[in-house]
């Protein structure tokens, strides 16, 4: 997922009325979207594939569950992913490898996925990525002043050394209890290095925790994009 950087943030202050508002947005072209994510973790390889919802569309998005997927390298190795093959109701449009695989630092991969007669394609080099160093934790300003009702008030900082010298792009994850968590379901946690210096000093989470929580963080070098 390269350069892919996106988001939008909407502030309405309310005097004394409360009033729904209906935007005039135009209806958003039928896309395909397709994630991918080759690590060299057992267990972390997947493709997503599903197509963009409206910006007014509630619930999960239109999942594609009859593609063919394949990934292969440069050293000619080549696998299959196949779709859900657990049959999980909430790994709709995921596919997985159909046999143990792992990627390795250094390779070139290319991810191909054929969708209703159309291929689609990326390259892309797996690269080594940048340890997270530590990470702390505290009240967000705003949230503390009038607690949700989850109880969820609480930010993760990170801190990591950045490489200097390579144009990285770092794909954050986050974890409550080890349940994978988003601010909003089609939410991708992204950010590219430039102009960022060689210290990353307290990067703020763009979810929150409540006291007693649990939280995990897993960090990827993010350049694959279809």
């Amino acid at each position: 997922m390269k350069n892919l950087l996106f988001f939008i943030s909407v502030v309405v202050l309310l005097a004394s009325c409360d009033e729904p508002i209906q935007l005039d947005l135009k209806q958003t072209p039928d896309r395909l979207v397709i994630e991918g994510s080759v690590t060299d973790i057992p267990g972390r390889q997947y493709v997503r594939v599903t197509r963009n919802a409206d910006f007014y569309q509630s619930g999960v998005t239109n999942r594609i569950t009859d593609a063919q997927v394949t990934i292969s390298d440069d050293s000619g190795e080549w696998i299959t992913f196949v779709h859900n093959p657990n049959g999980s109701e909430d790994s709709v449009g995921y596919y997985v490898p159909a046999s143990n695989y792992i990627g390795v630092i250094g390779r070139t991969y290319t991810m191909t996925v054929l969708v209703g007669g159309e291929t689609y394609e990326a390259t892309d080099k797996l690269f080594a990525v940048t340890k997270i160093d530590s990470i702390q934790y505290r009240p967000n300003t705003f949230r503390e002043r009038d607690i949700p009702s989850d109880g969820k008030y609480i930010e993760l900082l990170m801190f990591a050394t950045e490489p200097q010298g390579t144009e990285d792009n770092y794909l954050f994850k986050f974890y409550r209890n080890d349940s994978l968590i988003y601010t909003n379901e089609t939410d991708v946690y992204i950010f590219n290095d430039y102009g960022i210096g060689e210290k990353i000093d307290g990067v703020a989470s763009p979810v929150y925790y409540a006291p007693g929580d649990k939280a995990r963080v897993t960090a990827s070098c993010s350049t694959m994009i279809l």
